[in-house]
């Protein structure tokens, strides 16, 4: 895209900082990757409008002359999006599938994953990640690339079990395509000798929602097929939540998983006895072998072998599982009062169509609004297109959208802190937006405007 400085710039550079922000003096470290260009030009510019449609006045930059400014030499690094459990499996129980019998409950969130496209103001790549939706491992070790190995996973949202024998893929996968947001157990019996491996899904009750399965037409599938049991283990570690790939002499998250999985039991047929099993793993996501019990890198198994995992990328630990039983929820919360003038601020913008159209924040002491903050406006009502954020519930419990759920809103607000410093909060990204609205000839340009020459001037915040 052509700037007015005569620059341009291409979607094939990506990078970021090791910070958010700095203050004078301190410094910020660039990680650049190319996709191709040998060469990449860096400048510092002040960015004054970044959208670029119709409904704004365009990409408004001014650069701003430093020692960066120049030309450099591109490279590529590989990205490493996906969460997920890596296990050290020393003695190999999990590389051969033989007699195992693999249980997991899993709750996807995108079964069929497809998140390119633009979503209001935004535009959403997946280029830069790598992988689509199309397959989605609950666990394994297949390896794309020599057909090896074995995995549980998601193919187009259906459950599917990929193995190898003699070096060649196959596969069976169910009719059924998972509905998003609903529990479903998932179990793969694979024989000790050549015979019927069976791949069943079941979908669960869960409290939040007793009547999701006959709601969505949910009902179990099973499937078999005949296997050689003539298996070929592949050399890739056991993953949960993502499968590894290559990239040079590193392994990378392949076909990740988008949703939560929990409840992995996997147990293995004795030789003496067809109904006999012995326990080989069973990790639990919920619990810390930690002294002060925080949930961080390590995840337990609680199996005989002690085959305990590594989280890589901080997948969430912790969620709700199938056997929730449900939590009290009070949503009598009482509106903020406060006093200010009576004035419609932002009803207008180019994100959602106003300057609280997107990602919304409020007051709330309980998540750390110090005390002493003055709430100087309020938006809403909103729809119900708008909940609580994840990090704030345990679960989707009816009642957490914006008609409903007084907390779903966006507050401005302002609080000066001991030592003369202090912060005002917009409380909505969108805010942005509306600046250049009637040629930046409005309320929220002007607030803007008052907020930060007052933050300039030196005297100490009351």
């Amino acid at each position: 895209m052509p700037l007015p400085s005569g620059r341009t710039t291409t979607q094939n550079v990506f990078g970021y900082t090791d910070r958010f922000s700095a203050r004078p003096g301190e410094q910020l470290s660039f990680h650049i990757s190319c996709a191709g260009p040998p060469t990449y030009d860096a400048a510092l510019v002040r960015l004054r409008h970044g959208y670029d449609g119709q409904a704004g006045p365009g990409f408004l930059e001014a650069e701003v002359p430093s020692t960066i400014d120049g030309t450099y030499p591109g490279q590529y690094y590989a990205c490493q999006p996906g969460s997920y459990v890596e296990v050290p499996d020393p003695n190999g129980l999990l590389a051969n599938p033989d007699a195992l019998v693999i249980r997991a409950a899993v709750f996807p969130t995108l079964p069929r994953d497809n998140r390119s496209g633009s979503l209001g103001a935004y535009r959403v790549s997946q280029s830069s990640v790598g992988f689509t939706g199309e397959r989605q491992a609950v666990m394994g070790t297949w390896d794309e690339a020599t057909m090896t190995g074995w995995a549980l996973l998601l193919d187009d949202g259906k459950p599917s079990f990929v193995w190898s024998e003699g070096g060649q893929r196959r596969t069976l996968t169910l009719e059924q395509e998972l509905t998003a947001h609903q529990w479903y157990r998932l179990e793969v019996e694979l024989p000790r000798s050549a015979g019927q491996i069976t791949l069943r899904q079941t979908p669960l009750e869960h409290c939040a929602d007793r009547v999701s399965p006959a709601a969505s037409a949910a009902v179990p599938e099973q499937a078999n097929a005949t296997a050689s049991a003539v298996w070929t283990a592949s050399s890739m570690p056991f993953r949960i939540g993502a499968l590894a790939r290559a990239d040079g002499d590193r392994l990378l998250a392949a076909t990740a998983f988008n949703g939560k999985i929990g409840g992995i039991r996997i147990e293995r047929a004795t030789a003496d006895a067809s109904t006999a099993r012995e326990p080989v793993a069973a990790w639990h996501f919920g619990r810390s072998r930690r002294p002060d019990g925080l949930l961080l890198w390590d995840v337990a198994d609680e199996g005989p072998h002690a085959l305990h995992g590594r989280c890589t990328n901080a997948p969430v630990r912790g969620v709700t599982g199938p056997e929730f039983q449900g939590v009290v929820e009070d949503f009598r919360l009482v509106p903020d009062e406060f006093d200010g003038e009576n004035e419609l601020l932002g009803d207008f913008g180019i994100i959602g169509g106003g300057a609280a159209g997107s990602e919304i924040d409020c007051w709330n002491p309980a998540l750390g609004s110090p005390p002493g903050t003055l709430i100087l406006a309020t938006s809403g009502p909103f729809s119900d297109s708008y909940l609580l954020v994840t990090e704030e519930i345990f679960e989707m419990l009816p009642g957490m959208g914006g008609t409903e759920q007084p907390a779903v809103r966006s507050d401005m607000v302002y609080c000066a802190l001991e030592g003369g410093g202090g912060f005002f909060s917009v409380g909505s990204i969108a805010w942005t937006g509306s600046l250049s609205h009637n040629g930046y000839d409005n309320n929220i340009a002007r607030i803007t405007g008052n907020v930060l020459r007052r933050f300039r001037d030196e005297k100490p915040l009351e």
